[in-house]
């Protein structure tokens, strides 16, 4: 009357811990020992409950997800399919050769920016993504700045390339958090003054201070920057810090903080937790 509808209970209690909600005992014994099951049962059914009330929150947030995506990718190639077709059209008219390779050449870029929107937006969705490999930093950030010169943007860079810190994770997704951040610096440094790059690490911690001495962001665009779609340029998305804030917050633990330069322009810094240390921070 005592000891087995203990047993039972330990036994309940164990398959409970192992994830197993909704499981029921027979309630037997004393009447105490009833009263106990009782209650086991009943905190059972509401553990079953909530999670399966916490799946279909998140199959919600899934979708919402895959809404905010879609309504990106959508966002991201609306304009320059509309100046692809114009200079479609102007290729046709245009009589000289040199005009027609400079059309084209536009055409391309166009083609390879609509490429990179998607590939950023696609990477916010993907799920089979290894995040075990040890990125090196600072090779991204020569990577992206190599980029930027091929495209016509050649800011004044103060960066030390030698200095190596490295993080887990997945190259594609440090580059996508670092390529928004950077970019949105470069293209406010309208003055093209210079852009200063530092970064640095602690045992858990790695940090990228990118400043610019720009124009600075505007308040109303500083409360919604980390919404999507907020954007100030003609042809921009609106995603990609919005796309880094999620990466960020989602795999590595860290955060984008943005202050204003007391010389002016802006100083984001990019705060990433090593992928080993934030798994077993998640996992304690």
């Amino acid at each position: 009357h005592v000891t087995e509808p203990l047993s039972e209970l330990a036994q309940g209690h164990k398959k409970l811990g192992a994830g197993r909600f909704g499981i029921q005992l027979q309630e037997q014994g004393v009447k105490e020992l009833k009263m106990i099951i009782n209650g086991f049962n009943r905190m059972s059914l509401a553990l079953d409950s909530w999670k399966k009330k916490e799946q279909q929150m998140s199959q919600q947030q899934h979708l919402a997800d895959l809404g905010q995506i879609t309504r990106g990718i959508a966002h991201s190639l609306r304009n320059p399919l509309h100046t692809l077709g114009l200079l479609s059209e102007q290729s046709i008219y245009t009589e000289s050769q040199d005009d027609r390779v400079a059309v084209n050449q536009k055409m391309q870029k166009k083609i390879s920016l609509m490429d990179k929107s998607i590939q950023s937006l696609l990477t916010l969705s993907s799920h089979e993504v290894q995040r075990d490999n040890l990125v090196p930093l600072n090779a991204i950030v020569q990577d992206i700045l190599l980029e930027l010169s091929i495209s016509g943007l050649k800011p004044k860079v103060i960066f030390d390339a030698d200095k190596v810190v490295a993080v887990h994770g997945a190259e594609s997704e440090l580059r996508s958090i670092v390529h928004a951040v950077l970019v949105n610096a470069v293209e406010a440094d309208v003055n093209g003054t210079q852009i200063k790059i530092e970064l640095s690490q602690t045992e858990n911690n790695r940090t990228i201070v990118i400043t610019d001495w720009g124009k600075g962001i505007e308040p109303s665009i500083k409360e919604q920057m980390f919404k999507p779609h907020i954007s100030t340029k003609a042809e921009g998305s609106g995603m990609g810090i919005y796309i880094a804030k999620r990466l960020i917050e989602s795999h590595y633990g860290g955060d984008i903080l943005y202050q204003d330069n007391p010389e002016g322009g802006t100083i984001a810094t990019i705060i990433l937790i090593d992928s080993s240390q934030h798994t077993a921070e998640s996992n304690r």
